[in-house]
């Protein structure tokens, strides 16, 4: 049987603390709302894209569904921001807040979630409390183009709960008496279709929000083993996997449709470039460095680029510290359960961005630890939990720990978040960490050239930092040369905009037909038009002005 009530708390106690921990997540990221607009993908997303800018005018839904956008096909995505242009016009504030209440009420989810699950209130809420105000998220809920993280974490979170929901049904057990029994028995199965049904509804939607959701079939998989413990003998694994086949179908169907879409803009690394046994070492490289920031979350930046100098034994120490740790963490399995669902949580959920399919030169992001980071939240609060059990710690010792340690994540996030102010603000954070960071110095670069906030843009400053990377690239980088024929255009120099621009299509017009090569070939008719990339905002309909 599994538990659904615990006497220990009242609703308005439950109730009051989930108020609590969406509060805190909300006054953490209230400053969001007067930020502007991020050119890093901001500009695809929303304000240079005109089927988001101008609403749902025309035929902009369907062109959700049919289109791809950023390598990736995520139509609930692009539906929630073209309803935020819809009810708010191009402006970044209304944006933000529609991703702060997401997280946080992904936070109170979770809270309601686990507590169905555990039946530990405050654990519960601490993880909870954890996930809502920890910095590795801040690049999940500041930046206004990774909704798909908080959309489909707010629908993965309701396939959790329905999920959970659907298996306390399937075991409790009849109640009535010998008359009723079969009567009992009928409804419990109609409730479970029912409670299954929404879940397989729900992950369908997340999965159309971000496809990152493929691994949830076999973290609900953990979840029967901990803390469900419908794994209870080795025969009823096959059952439960049987169970999760029309789950794994909805999943299998996204990643075809993500491997084409990703393929068709040219994004995916082919095999020949990085073999699938580096691919490997890589990833387990990729496990150590998340843990770190996690762990202790300095030095959080975007983007993460692979370093220079780095020593090749690295990777493939972390795959031995890697296996360790799994080997060491699934060694206790009948006593401290929660610390293999913890860990395994972790490693699965991370799979789809750990770098098997490499998609782009990035080799980490904090947006890949949105959900992965719940697993391992779990483990440590549990164990800690535990461990403060056997060795008596006074109460009012663990209050204030707890105070503690949230309200230290609260202080890091806020000076996290402040960073997201505006591109230049970002860019400059990051080569603050990392000077050598050449897509940093680029994107700066960009933004001076094209930001929509006419305050922003600085050309002769642009112009200077372009120039400085195609020079250090020797002219052979194609995303550079769209950053220096960007910078001429927004200082008037249109002639060398156009020339440059056709330098960077000569470097691609060999390879295949992709996003980035149209986005230069669109730059290039606006330069010989004798017009700067900020004058193509808000086409067709848009009419909305940009505050920031």
């Amino acid at each position: 049987m599994i538990a659904t009530k615990d006497r220990s708390v009242t609703s308005w106690q439950v109730a009051l603390l989930c108020l609590v921990l969406m509060g805190a997540t909300l006054a953490v990221y209230g400053p969001t709302v007067k930020y502007s607009f991020i050119d890093f993908d901001d500009g695809v997303y929303v304000f240079d894209n005109p089927r988001i800018a101008t609403g749902f005018a025309s035929d902009n839904v369907a062109s959700a569904f049919k289109t791809v956008c950023a390598g990736n096909w995520h139509p609930l995505t692009m539906l929630s921001l073209m309803m935020g242009c819809q009810l708010f016009g191009v402006q970044p504030g209304p944006q933000h807040l529609i991703n702060a209440v997401l997280h946080a009420a992904n936070t109170g989810l979770l809270f309601f979630v686990l507590l169905r699950m555990t039946i530990k209130p405050w654990r519960s809420a601490i993880v909870a409390g954890l996930f809502g105000l920890h910095p590795v998220h801040v690049e999940s809920v500041a930046w206004i183009a990774e909704r798909k993280d908080v959309l489909s974490g707010f629908f993965f979170m309701l396939t959790l709960g329905s999920y959970v929901r659907f298996a306390q049904v399937r075991s409790e057990p009849a109640t009535a008496k010998a008359g009723g029994r079969e009567k009992q028995s009928v409804t419990d199965t109609c409730q479970a279709i029912l409670w299954y049904a929404l879940a397989g509804v729900f992950l369908t939607f997340g999965l159309m929000s971000k496809p990152m959701l493929v691994s949830t079939p076999f973290l609900l998989l953990l979840v029967d083993y901990w803390p469900l413990h419908r794994m209870l003998r080795t025969k009823d694994l096959g059952f439960l996997l049987l169970e999760k086949l029309p789950l794994l179908g909805l999943a299998l169907a996204s990643s075809a449709v993500t491997l084409w879409a990703q393929g068709s803009s040219g994004s995916v690394l082919s095999l020949a470039s990085l073999p699938l046994l580096q691919r490997l070492a890589n990833a387990s490289s990729a496990y150590v460095f998340y843990l770190g920031k996690l762990f202790w979350p300095q030095g959080l930046m975007i983007p993460y680029l692979p370093e220079a100098n780095a020593n090749p034994a690295w990777p493939w120490c972390c795959a031995i510290g890697v296996a360790f740790v799994t080997i060491l963490l699934l060694w206790p399995l009948r006593r401290w359960k929660y610390l293999a669902f913890g860990w395994l949580w972790f490693v699965i959920a991370l799979v789809p961005v750990i770098g098997i399919v490499q998609a782009g030169i990035q080799v980490a992001a904090d947006r890949y630890t949105y959900l992965p980071s719940i697993g391992l939240f779990i483990a440590v609060v549990w164990g800690l939990a535990d461990l403060s059990a056997m060795v008596r710690v006074p109460g009012l010792i663990i209050a204030m720990a707890l105070v503690l340690i949230l309200g230290a994540n609260a202080f890091l996030t806020s000076r996290q978040i402040a960073c997201w102010q505006n591109s230049e603000t970002l860019f400059l954070h990051t080569l603050k960490i990392d000077p050598t960071n050449m897509i940093a110095l680029n994107s700066l670069a960009w933004a001076y050239a094209t930001d929509p906030d006419p305050s922003l843009r600085n050309g002769a400053q642009a112009l200077r930092i372009a120039e400085a990377c195609a020079q250090q690239t020797e002219r052979r980088e194609p995303v550079f040369l769209m950053t220096l024929a960007a910078a001429y255009a927004e200082v008037g120099q249109f002639e060398s905009a156009t020339q440059t621009a056709r330098e960077g299509l000569r470097l691609v017009a060999n390879g295949p037909a992709t996003t980035f090569a149209n986005d230069l070939s669109a730059d290039l008719e606006l330069f010989q038009s004798g017009k700067a990339i900020p004058e193509r905002y808000y086409l067709g309909q848009a009419k909305r002005q940009i505050r920031p």
